[in-house]
């Protein structure tokens, strides 16, 4: 959530000094720099994860870092070199103008350098230090906040300030890191390993990449079609959306490496679906309260009124963005099968299928077709990865409470058709969420035991207090 968090701070910095054009050329970078993050880890964590919890071992723990972390910088540096000689060809073909090439290097360096420290955040996880690894986030986001009001408010840089304020704040958790790197690292590289280990990696790699440009490439169309502008409006408006995905995929790091930790037993498979009904019911509750104030959000935060609009593709963002967070949640079943083909074969096809909803709906609805094609592509991500998930490993998911706790939040938007001053809108939406509980609880959402162990805490805090 930190890293989302100076995004969501930055927003009136950003919307003061670029205008929606720049805000839409950084909006463009930023899927530059997860791509190559994601291409350059060859999706050796998600192979670590799976291997780790049965390391044996200081030393077996140090080959498995060693050969993964060692071939992830081979391939970042591979990237960077092959997208330094050639500045002119992908500042055109990624962003248009030929004169902005040494922002796409910039953004391609700080994608190898998230994934070199992506690797020892992700042992962290493992080791379940949350300490440490709130400790490593919060470093790089007080360390880009600070650099970014320096570099875009003080000293005029714009984009190229955005972009140095992420590369140094990179750095300065790599350097916090230096633990991590020192206790497991050793200059060792095992093809046995990796022949283990690049088979699910190189299958996830793809289908995290076509992930991304299935929750980023849309603004690459919204460029085709519309232009910058309007890529720097629904960028906002992502950004915002995106802080609940930011949420989301925190739950999902904890949720994923402490699902693999149970034995593949029955009572194991009860604790994953029990989990994931009640990550669903916290995430959405959560997200409803901020997808209801999201006009009144815009209009606080953004410092031009050319970017309010960017209010109206939140609400379908932060549902598509539900939906994303449940389908990383059903995806541990590929991770105990073993067998993530499946998965990546969803991802290109919803893909395909959000593409061509974009290229659809856009010249019709702009900003707000994309912003329902993203939606419906995350929900048909979610239909197709539960059903195959479910084929190769099944497990006991209480779909009829979770679909309760997505359908009762969906009928909550209606709220976004009150008007009125910005501060009673704002106090009614916000009252009707605390009222999401009480509404599953009337409708019997809880069971039994459930409800015991609620009447039981409240009554125990009251007495306590």
């Amino acid at each position: 959530m930190l890293a989302r968090l100076v995004g969501f701070i930055l927003i009136p910095l950003y919307t003061n000094y670029l205008a929606s054009q720049e805000y839409g050329v950084v909006s463009l970078l930023v899927l530059v720099t997860q791509v190559v993050s994601t291409v350059s880890s060859l999706g050796l964590l998600n192979s670590l994860f799976r291997l780790w919890p049965a390391a044996k071992g200081r030393a077996t723990q140090q080959r498995l870092f060693s050969s993964v972390v060692l071939t992830q910088v081979v391939a970042g540096l591979a990237v960077t070199a092959l997208v330094a000689t050639l500045p002119t060809f992908w500042s055109k073909a990624l962003l248009g103008p030929t004169d902005w090439g040494h922002y796409v290097v910039l953004a391609v360096a700080i994608g190898a350098l998230d994934m070199i420290i992506t690797t020892p955040l992700g042992i962290l996880r493992m080791e379940e230090r949350p300490v440490a690894f709130v400790a490593a986030n919060l470093v790089r986001a007080v360390v880009s906040m600070g650099i970014a009001v320096w570099f875009v408010a003080g000293l005029g840089l714009g984009v190229e300030g955005v972009l140095w304020a992420n590369f140094l704040g990179a750095l300065a958790t790599a350097v916090i890191l230096l633990p991590v790197f020192l206790r497991y690292l050793r200059p060792t590289v095992e093809t046995s390993l990796l022949g283990e280990l690049l088979p699910f990696g190189l299958w996830y790699m793809v289908g995290v990449t076509a992930g991304l440009f299935w929750n980023m490439g849309d603004r690459y169309v919204l460029k085709f079609l519309v232009g910058l502008s309007a890529v720097g409006i629904y960028g906002l408006g992502h950004q915002l959306a995106g802080t609940m995905n930011m949420l989301g995929q925190s739950l999902i790091s904890a949720f994923i490496p402490m699902g693999l930790k149970h034995p593949k037993t029955a009572d194991g498979g009860r604790f994953v679906a029990k989990t994931f009904t009640y990550l669903t019911f916290a995430f959405v509750w959560i997200a409803l309260g901020f997808s209801l104030i999201s006009r009144e959000l815009i209009y606080v935060l953004a410092q031009r009124p050319d970017y309010y609009d960017a209010w109206r593709v939140v609400p379908f963002l932060t549902l598509g963005f539900t939906f994303y967070t449940l389908t990383a949640a059903v995806e541990i079943g590929f991770y105990f099968s073993g067998i993530a083909r499946h998965n990546t074969g969803i991802i290109i096809g919803t893909l395909a299928m959000n593409i061509a909803l974009n290229l659809l709906l856009i010249p019709y609805f702009g900003i707000l077709g994309s912003a329902l094609a993203a939606l419906l592509a995350a929900a048909g991500r979610f239909a197709f990865s539960y059903h195959w998930a479910q084929r190769l490993y099944p497990l006991p998911y209480e779909v009829g409470r979770v679909a309760m706790i997505i359908g009762i939040a969906a009928l909550y938007h209606v709220t976004l058709l009150i008007s009125g001053p910005m501060w009673v809108t704002a106090t009614v939406k916000i009252a009707l969420t605390l009222t999401f509980p009480l509404m599953l609880w009337s409708l019997r959402f809880f069971t039994p035991f459930e409800r015991e162990r609620i009447r039981t805490t409240i009554s125990t805090y009251a007495f306590r207090k």
